[in-house]
């Protein structure tokens, strides 16, 4: 097919791609293949599905349904995706190697991960966890620590939440979301109850050794309402060793405008930029038309020049009074001032009057090969079209399929078609929760994960695609009898 000007644009071809690229070499139509997983299938068939340009797939799929595997009949042949998801792979055998509990008085809770590199021998490597932990009833604080390889806690907890300064209330202070750069400062924000003010936006900035970096949070009430502002995520920029960030952005659900003479919003998208000082720079609203719910699931930065400016994408879902839930895509300019397009609002074209179109997770990447570009990857869940997929399973909920899209920072759609369904083995609800990028040397792949059902009980169902086309290359369930399971992270090693 043939990748639309706005889309080669946006991804660094200005100009479309010459009929045949210095340095890329035709692939054969039907070339003589072998499967990624090692097994003695020469002479299979695989399909080409770029032809002459510079991002075309690092691999090609068998016309065996489950299988990955490699050309061998060019002098520079691919390198096999290895260990892919497949519906007749082996199931894995994983070894506990360690577990840390970290619990107090109540109910606890992890929100998220992410893994430091360390600066060894001194400062070894380890995974920094954020959540909130219980004080009583109905009180939490956020709680932050390092964990190294064996379990151990090398940092913290680091607790933030009443009595932590002036302002606070006591209540339910929760971390949501947890970012680190490439000094390996941490960025923890969370929600945070304040005098009168409800839930605020909170975040936090420690040292790699969790010392707290800024005097006191950077805080965020919507002054025109005091009513509850819940960040949801957090991004940094740049990741570059020893670089500390000088872009960060917040996301979360912002209660709107609500007086006599301005209606009342509900939930809006509220977008914050940051200074490395934690000092504000701006804020953004997106408030769709139907002033109804618009609820954020995450954002990612975009550069757009060699100098380091950024714009923020953020998605999620967005209520309209026709077609009701949506999967809303909104692009915010370096400035703040404005979007970069008209929100990107996907409604299940095969199902009138939705309302179950809901994203789960958003990852913005640069991809391709040469100078790559950013594209927003949105995963959620979508009511199924019954007709043409088999019968409705007898259940209280509704049939749902996995939904995912690719929108490029210039606003254009990126896969053919727009967006790909799932549909797990039991023809029931499947929810995708979240997803994973690969990205490096010859790899561009989407993992999505959440839960199918397969008979009685849900399993953790995974999907794989090419990020640069949407093509699936393969899926895979996994099951504990006799429970229900929820694929709820997935990342690379």
């Amino acid at each position: 097919w043939d990748i639309p000007f706005a889309v080669q644009r946006s991804i660094g071809l200005a100009g479309g791609p010459p009929a045949r690229p210095i340095g890329c070499v035709p692939v054969p139509r039907l070339a003589t293949c072998e499967v990624g997983n090692g097994a003695p299938r020469a002479l299979e068939k695989c399909y080409e599905l770029h032809r002459y340009h510079p991002f075309r797939l690092p691999s090609a799929v068998c016309r065996l349904p489950s299988a990955v595997c490699r050309l061998i009949s060019e002098p520079r042949a691919w390198s096999a995706i290895g260990a892919v998801v497949a519906a007749s792979s082996a199931t894995a055998q994983v070894a506990q190697k360690w577990s840390h509990r970290l619990s107090n008085a109540g109910p606890d809770t992890v929100a998220e991960t992410v893994r430091d590199p360390g600066n060894p021998p001194a400062e070894p490597a380890g995974v920094w966890v954020t959540g909130s932990l219980s004080t009583g009833t109905g009180t939490s604080v956020f709680a932050t620590a390092k964990i190294d390889e064996t379990g151990a806690v090398l940092v913290g907890p680091l607790l933030y939440g009443f009595g932590s300064e002036p302002g606070l209330a006591p209540g339910l202070h929760a971390a949501t979301a947890i970012a680190i750069d490439g000094a390996r400062n941490i960025y923890v924000t969370g929600q945070s109850p304040g005098n009168g003010t409800g839930l605020d936006y909170a975040t936090i900035s420690y040292t790699p050794t969790g010392l707290l970096r800024w005097s006191s949070a950077a805080r965020y009430n919507n002054p025109l309402r005091n009513a509850d502002d819940v960040p949801v995520d957090i991004a940094v920029h740049p990741f570059a060793p020893g670089i500390p960030a000088s872009v960060l952005a917040v996301t979360g659900k912002s209660k709107g405008y609500g007086s006599a003479d301005i209606p009342d919003t509900k939930f809006d998208y509220l977008t914050i930029k940051y200074d490395e000082s934690g000092i504000q720079q701006w804020t953004h609203r997106y408030n769709h038309s139907s002033n109804n719910d618009d609820i954020p699931v995450g954002l990612g930065l975009s550069q757009f020049s060699s100098e380091g400016g950024f714009n923020v994408l953020v998605a999620g879902t967005s209520f309209d009074n026709g077609t009701y839930n949506d999967i809303a895509i909104v692009g915010i300019d370096e400035s703040g001032a404005s979007m970069l397009w008209s929100p990107r609002r996907w409604d299940n074209p095969g199902v009138a009057g939705n309302d179950l179109d809901t994203a789960s997770a958003l990852h913005v990447a640069c991809v391709g090969f040469g100078k790559c570009g950013y594209v927003a990857y949105v995963t959620g869940y979508t009511k199924r079209p019954e007709s043409g997929l088999g019968a409705a399973m007898a259940a209280p909920e509704p049939n749902t399929d996995y939904v995912t899209l690719a929108v490029t920072d210039g606003g254009d759609y990126l896969w053919p078609g727009q967006y790909r369904l799932y549909n797990g083995p039991s023809n029931g609800p499947d929810y995708a929760r979240a997803m994973h990028l690969t990205l490096g040397g010859n790899e561009f792949l989407v993992w999505v994960t959440g839960e199918v059902r397969a008979g009685t009980y849900n399993d953790i169902g995974t999907v794989l695609y090419h990020a640069l086309d949407g093509t699936l290359l393969g899926a895979d369930n996994r099951d504990r009898a006799g429970r229900h399971d929820v694929g709820r992270s997935v990342t690379g090693i």
